[in-house]
């Protein structure tokens, strides 16, 4: 593996919400880090409006920023049994993945189960009808679907799981292993990264305490996975991995300065 650099990393746009994402492209090109994650969210920027689109293409390539993945909206709930809110959501995240397509950007970042109310048992049959029309959806589309693990009591937090889901979806679908909502879990690490390792593609490198899903940067908390070590097996198992950190880690901050902050944050992982 050669030596680790901050242009390996992606880092999320997560980090600027609920501010402007074109005010977080501009600033993340002042930076080393040459891929972004975007988080598709109406606050965030309007993703019906094709403009935009356009407008993140013509930014990114200017900046020669790579468009590693999207994240469907949080407000999407194809877990839900309720048939016209579930087709609606499952509209959401179709959207999500024509405009990866069009961004030419290879992945889909999927949270499954956004729910507290409905039986687990009713959520968990819509899911797998939902997660199998947006594989066929993804595979039209040349657009790898991930499936996020979750937290308790969430669907898609128990490895068992995360199997059962994953059989309804495209041998091509993967997995974004985050590795905050690990640590909240409780499963083990090791387990999970060695019984999914075929399946994951990307990694969400993101720390907290084990109480609360914090999204501080690496090594802020005790969450497992995020050692040089760790990181390096990462990359040679071919895994992409992204700071996936919360404006919350120094709200005393501006976005660029938060932006260098975490990248001094990268060096010391990688150094």
């Amino acid at each position: 593996m050669k030596n680790l650099q901050v242009s390996d990393f992606a880092v999320s746009s997560m980090i600027a919400m609920p501010s402007d994402l074109f005010a977080f492209i501009e600033a993340v090109s002042s930076t080393s880090f040459r891929k972004i994650e975007i988080r598709a969210e109406l606050k965030h920027w309007d993703y019906d409006e094709p403009g935009n689109i356009d407008k993140i293409k013509k930014l990114c390539q200017k900046s020669d920023l790579k468009i590693l993945s999207l994240h469907a909206p949080m407000s999407a709930h194809i877990s839900s049994p309720d048939e016209y809110d579930r087709v609606k959501s499952l509209r959401e995240v179709e959207k999500t993945i024509l405009i990866a397509s069009r961004l030419g950007a290879p992945f889909v970042v999927i949270h499954s189960d956004t729910l507290n109310d409905f039986e687990k048992s009713k959520k968990k049959d819509a899911l797998q009808i939902s997660l199998e029309e947006l594989s066929d959806f993804a595979l039209r589309w040349n657009t790898v679907p991930l499936l996020e693990n979750l937290m308790p009591p969430r669907l898609a937090s128990d490895p068992a799981e995360i199997t059962g889901f994953l059989d309804f979806m495209e041998d091509s679908a993967g997995l974004c292993l985050d590795l905050g909502h690990l640590r909240i879990s409780g499963f083990d690490y090791n387990d999970l990264t060695n019984e999914f390792n075929s399946r994951v593609k990307t990694v969400h490198l993101n720390d907290n305490d084990g109480k609360e899903d914090r999204h501080w940067p690496p090594g802020f908390g005790d969450a497992p996975g995020h050692s040089k070590k760790d990181i390096i097996s990462y990359f040679d198992r071919g895994y992409e991995c992204v700071i996936e950190a919360s404006k919350r880690t120094r709200a005393d901050l501006d976005l660029r300065e938060l932006l260098f902050f975490i990248e001094d944050r990268v060096n010391i992982l990688i150094s």
